[in-house]
């Protein structure tokens, strides 16, 4: 120790020898410089993946967000969690859309074409309707909830069909409930 209460140690950064700051705790500064400092949290630890074992780079900025150990992708953390953040059963309501979705695990998700092979979930009537069809739903086709509620995913309520049919469905839907309600084919009030 020099007369400045500093001590001789090496940048754990770059190895140049410096004379450290000793902090309140007793522990003594590590970097020569808040530059070494900052490519050092850049850099990331290697760390194994809980879930699969795979190695990995652990960078510092992700370290607060994971609960329970570090993972090697989105897909590890979600299979160690049970499925998700806040798994319930394995199924949510959307508040967005009203459509209740089916969280999957990575092994189910893999063997989809279509967008639940990315985002993990899957709407439960898409998932109804697949099952029943034995394949994935094409480009261009959609399902249709025949009694209206976005609920209801019994087989005898969902209906496959194209997006322009899908379209003409709900227009004609909507011009019978305000011929119905309103009086008008037109939908005019009074």
């Amino acid at each position: 120790m020099n007369k400045q209460g500093r001590h001789p140690t090496k940048c754990a950064q770059c190895g140049r020898d410096f004379l450290g700051k000793k902090y309140v705790g007793g522990q003594i500064q590590k970097y020569c410089t808040i530059a070494c400092r900052k490519a050092k949290r850049r850099q990331g630890r290697q760390a194994t993946c809980l879930q699969c074992g795979k190695g990995f780079e652990w960078k510092a900025a992700g370290r607060k967000r994971r609960a329970k150990g570090p993972h090697c992708s989105r897909a590890c953390t979600i299979e160690s969690k049970g499925g998700g953040p806040g798994w319930l059963g394995g199924t949510v309501v959307s508040k967005w859309n009203g459509y209740r979705y089916i969280r999957l695990h990575r092994r189910d998700a893999a063997r989809h074409t279509c967008g639940a092979r990315k985002s993990f979930r899957l709407a439960e009537h898409v998932a109804v309707v697949e099952s029943v069809l034995g394949r994935c739903l094409k480009r261009g086709e959609v399902v249709h909830h025949i009694n209206g509620d976005q609920l209801d995913n019994q087989k005898r309520n969902l209906l496959v069909c194209s997006n322009g049919y899908h379209r003409q469905l709900h227009g004609r839907m909507s011009y019978l409930y305000q011929r119905e309600h309103f009086g008008g084919a037109s939908g005019n009030v009074g």
